[in-house]
Formats: structure tokens, sequence, C-alpha cells
């Protein structure tokens, strides 16, 4: 480099401008490709450090699919035509904004809930507490709660489900599973109509089994 400032300085002497100038651009091609050659190059193989678990799909579903994460509504799913698509379609709404009537829920008319209960609401719905945690979270379709529902205890300390399955037109129908507040399983079985059949496993709230009862 100080080769190339001596240079420089002794064709100062007795280059006219233009001649300068083009040993200047000259000189600026031979600094930059010999720094080029010194930055560090990167073959796939080299890459493999990136290539972890941490940054695998799966922990990239884990992220996206937070309370944060709202996905958009797809387009061509036509509400009325294809209910249950665009059940599971769209993101979440505070339930808050719903009406509830003749224990039907509704949007509201004209969007403000002062003017009465407008059409059927279909879609996903989370219901918070007063602490702002999720006490339930599921889907309506016509303005009964259908398919997959999750409830949680309202309780200080850690944020545990109560329980979780499924409703068929605005009943439980279907798997449920039920959790102490503690986090250990309850019970389990299946709901026809919000009425108890088949086999139900029922559990102690240190986890132990407790005793199977058929209805």
């Amino acid at each position: 480099m100080w080769g190339f400032l001596i240079v420089g300085k002794y064709l100062d002497l007795g280059m006219g401008f233009q001649t300068k100038k083009i040993f200047t651009i000259i000189l600026l091609l031979v600094l930059f490709v010999g720094c080029a050659s010194n930055r560090k190059s990167y073959s796939q193989d080299g890459l493999g450090d990136y290539l972890t678990d941490d940054y695998s799909q799966g922990k990239l579903n884990d992220y996206y699919l937070t309370d944060d994460y709202s996905p958009v509504y797809p387009i061509g799913i036509d509400s009325k035509k294809n209910p249950k698509k665009y059940l599971m379609a769209g993101p979440p709404i505070d339930a808050k904004k719903l009406i509830q009537k003749d224990g039907i829920m509704y949007k509201p008319k004209y969007i403000i809930k002062i003017f009465g209960p407008g059409e059927a609401f279909t879609g996903k719905a989370i219901n918070y507490s007063v602490s702002g945690l999720k006490k339930s979270e599921g889907t309506y379709l016509n303005g009964n709660k259908e398919g997959n529902w999750i409830y949680w205890h309202e309780v200080f300390g850690p944020h545990t489900i109560e329980s979780k399955g499924l409703y068929k037109l605005g009943n439980r129908d279907g798997l449920w599973e039920y959790w102490y507040p503690n986090g250990e399983k309850r019970e389990i079985g299946n709901l026809t109509n919000q009425e108890r059949v088949g086999k139900w496993t029922y559990y102690n709230e240190d986890g132990s089994f407790d005793i199977a009862i058929s209805h």
C-alpha cells in the first residue's frame, strides 16, 4: 500500500489532471479487489451451524402459532357457502365484541353493539378474564359453539387448562378432558349431547388413577 502512495505522489508532480484521474481509478480498483479477496466465503457446509433444530420448521411453528399471530382470511372462501372452512380460516376476535341473545352469539348490527344483534356469528372467538388471561377459546357456527373449544382455570398462579373438547350445535359432544388447577388430569371420557356416555376415567389430584366408570 505504501508503494502505491509513493508512486502516486511521484506521478502527481508531472501528470496532468486527466492522467491523475485515470491512475486514481486504477488504484481504487486494485484496493477493492484486494479487500474482496480477504472476505470469507461460505459454502453450504459452512452454514451447518445455522441449520440446527433451533431453526427448524418445528421451532418456527411454535413461534408463529402464538397468541400474537393472526392468520389472514383466505381468498375465495364464502362464509355462507362454506361456513366450516371460513370458521377455521379467520383470525379470532374478542368475544366481548359479540352479542349473546337466547343462547346464540351475534355480530353487532352496523358493527356497534348499541344497535343490537345483527347476523349470527361464524368464526373464532376468545373470552378473556379480568386479569387479561384467556378464559376460553373456540369456534362458532351460525351463533352456536362448534368444533374444538378450550377453557382455562381462573386461579392465581400458572395459567392451566381446565377442560377441552368438542361442541356440536352448541352442546358438548365428543371426547372431553378435564384438569385440576395444578395441571394434573382430573377425568376423561365422551359426551353425547352433554351427557356422559361409555367409559369415563377419573384421577386424583396427585395424578394417580382413581376409578373408571361406565355410563
